[in-house]
Order: structure tokens, then sequence, then C-alpha cells
């Protein structure tokens, strides 16, 4: 489904705007509308359809050891390397406290990279990481990695309308566009039209939840509750096992 099919679903429901045309105002209330709308149920993609493989890999060279990721990236998931064909990962530090505690030494000479922490943002916005130890010299790390995307940090506009909408499965899209129509009216005085739009996007937003607790993909199966491993007693001894 396109940006224009959501935006043909507004107009029609809506009985505002002319189907044919896309360069007036009211296409651009409801992309804008549109959008309100992903920005909120984005929360509820399932990460799947957020997970990417980054176009650009890091270079790990000496002696930098902060590094800028993807101006999209919201949370990385994996850095792997190959050195000496063999395949590294970057084991990730919870927290720079952690980092600095437990691991973190001064004077640790240059090393293949083992370790990785999140170090907040760089002047432009983006995410950054740091990587332990300090890589070798004279050689790069060409390291690849995966995250999760933000897919709201720009906008769509008229000229995406072609475009299939990004990041949300199919059975999302109902939602996407009941709660365009319902940010579409409050820019006009209907009350009661908002009020059933209103409802009709929090019961496809319901639904949406329902449809993500059902863990459909599971295979069917019955569950007893766990049973304790009580222990038991050596005879010899009669000391109590665990």
């Amino acid at each position: 489904m396109t940006l224009n099919d959501l935006v043909l679903r507004i107009k029609d429901r809506s009985h505002k705007g002319d189907p044919t045309v896309t360069t007036d105002t009211i296409t651009a209330q409801i992309i804008r509308a549109l959008m309100d709308a992903r920005r909120e149920l984005v929360r509820k993609v399932p990460k799947q359809y957020l997970r990417v493989d980054a176009t650009t890999p890091l270079s790990l060279v000496n002696p930098t050891v902060l590094y800028s990721l993807a101006p999209d990236v919201l949370a990385p998931i994996i850095f792997r390397y190959t050195f000496n064909n063999v395949e590294y990962l970057l084991m990730r530090i919870e927290s720079e406290r952690e980092f600095y505690q437990n691991l973190f030494i001064r004077s640790q000479g240059p090393n293949r990279p083992y370790y990785y922490v999140e170090k907040g943002f760089d002047t432009s916005g983006n995410r950054q990481i740091e990587v332990y130890p300090i890589p070798l010299v004279g050689t790069t790390f060409t390291t690849n990695y995966s995250y999760y995307k933000d897919p709201t940090r720009t906008d769509l506009t008229t000229a995406d309308l072609a475009t299939t909408f990004p990041d949300f499965p199919s059975y999302m899209l109902d939602a996407v566009w009941k709660g365009g129509l319902f940010h579409f009216l409050k820019n006009f005085d209907d009350q009661m039209g908002q009020e059933l739009a209103e409802k009709d996007y929090e019961k496809a937003s319901l639904a949406i939840d329902e449809v993500n607790e059902a863990d459909q993909d599971m295979e069917l199966q019955m569950r007893w509750g766990v049973i304790k491993n009580r222990g038991y007693h050596d005879q010899t001894t009669g000391i109590r096992l665990i």
C-alpha cells in the first residue's frame, strides 16, 4: 500500500479534498496527519521490521576509539569484523560506569578491539560508540553492523506518494490511516467526526496489540507449571545436594 493509497482513504472518509489532485493544501495536511499517526504507532511495530544492515561499515583504525553511527540508528544490534580470517564480535558493555570501573585501563596498549560502549551523540545528532582497546597500529578493522532504525527521523512528503508506506507490516496500515484521519479532522470544527474517528483509531490500535501479543508464529503447545528442583540427599554423607 502506497502513501497515496492512505491519503485517498482519508479523503474518501472525510469527504474533503479531490482524489485526483495531489498538490493542494488538503493533501499536504493529510500527509502531516499520517506522520503524526506514524510516530505514535511505530512503537508497536515488531522490531524485525526496523532491523537494517549499515550500508557503510566502520573502519576502526589506530588511534581513534570514538565512532559515529549511521544517522538513522535507534539502537545498535551487533558489530562484527574479520581479523586473520577469523570472525569476531564486539562485546557490548552496558554502561559507561561499568566500562570505566571494571574494564578500562588507560595504559592498555593497542590490540584487537574487544568491547564497545555507547557514548551518546555527536554534534550532528548521530549515536556514537567507543571501542576498546585502541585498534592495532597499521591495521584497519572493517566492522559491519546491524541496528534498529528510527523510521520517523524524516517525514514523508508529496514526493513520496507513489512509495510503499515504509516500515509497517500490512496489518498495521488500517490503524495508520485511521490515525491519520483522526489527526486530520482536528483541523476542522467537526467534533462528532473527530470523536468517531478517535474511537475507530483506538479500536484499530488495540487490535494491533492483540495481534502482537498472540505470538501466532509459535507452535501450538500446552504448558504446565514449572517443576522446581528441590534437590536430593546423598545417601552416604547425608548432605543435601542442589
